[in-house]
């Protein structure tokens, strides 16, 4: 008798521990702001690197006949990973500062988002 007595009061100790606490919203959002940033900002001049201007060449070797199948399509795909990578990044610093997109001198930044948003879905379209 006394060997089910313990199991049932071990099932219900591990039953009350493994039972979820309510967190408030505040306290949810005051983890969030403790945890920090997600990451840096990256500056205008740093974003102004990112372009996709060496996407017409990747392009054009994914496009060349004389390749095999199989390699032509894994230049597709890593000419849209890195292209989907350079998008993610202008994106990203667009979000943590939306003034980028109005700042004097950033037309440059914007631009490139554009244009890489651009190739990005005519890669996937021959892809």
């Amino acid at each position: 008798m006394r060997a089910p007595s313990l199991i049932v009061l071990s099932a219900a100790v591990l039953l009350a521990l493994s039972c979820v606490k309510e967190i408030s919203s505040e306290e949810r959002l005051e983890r969030e702001i403790s945890a920090g940033p997600a990451g840096a900002a990256m500056s205008a001049s740093e974003l102004a690197q990112v372009n996709c201007a060496d996407a017409v060449e990747g392009l054009a070797k994914a496009r060349a006949a004389e390749r095999d199948e199989t390699a032509r399509l894994i230049a597709y795909m890593d000419l849209y990973s890195a292209i989907h990578k350079k998008v993610t990044t202008l994106e990203d610093a667009m979000s943590r500062d939306p003034d980028i997109r109005y700042q004097e001198g950033t037309k440059n930044v914007v631009d490139a988002h554009a244009t890489c948003v651009q190739q990005q879905a005519d890669v996937r379209f021959e892809l």
